[in-house]
């Protein structure tokens, strides 16, 4: 029961990631600059791809298969690379400034990469990463809640056009 629950979550996670960095490579490669109201959709989706990535990563303690935490781990790492990678061409674009975009006043691209850090040296070890996955969690879940809140920041500057 436990393992298709996670197999399930793993494959929601997936499928919303893969969809979502389509529809934001497209909006980025297109050039032009990004309107308002697709930088909302953009960090409205980051803030959901970290929600979803940080319920996985907590989910791991109850993995038994290594194969099935590596999946995880690499699910979790393919995302986090992906934003880091995408929100430099999106800060010139938003209505935001760069320095709203910190965590513990840790930049938020280092925040992430600090976490894809800890999971690339925990993965290979199930049982750290086990005990170390809450933390983790924990933290991509901030990072999720710093670009929610970015969002509807940004939202509130649009009731002012």
């Amino acid at each position: 029961m436990i393992r298709d629950k996670i197999d399930l979550l793993i494959y929601d996670v997936e499928s919303f990631i893969y969809f979502g960095q389509k529809k934001i490579d497209k909006i980025v490669k297109e050039g032009s600059v990004i309107s308002l109201e697709d930088s909302i959709f953009i960090l409205n989706n980051f803030a959901e791809t970290l929600s979803k990535i940080s319920e996985i990563v907590n989910k791991i303690p109850e993995i038994e298969s290594k194969e099935k935490a590596e999946d995880v781990c690499n699910i979790t790492l393919s995302a986090l690379a992906w934003i880091i990678f995408t929100i430099p061409s999106l800060e010139v674009y938003t209505p935001l400034f760069p320095e709203n975009f910190t965590i513990y006043e840790k930049d938020i691209i280092d925040f992430l990469a600090q976490s894809m850090m800890e999971i690339e040296i925990l993965k290979e070890d199930l049982e750290n990463l086990k005990f170390f996955s809450a933390d983790i969690a924990k933290n991509i879940k901030e990072a999720s809640l710093l670009f929610g809140h970015l969002s509807k920041t940004s939202e509130k500057s649009t009731d002012f056009n």
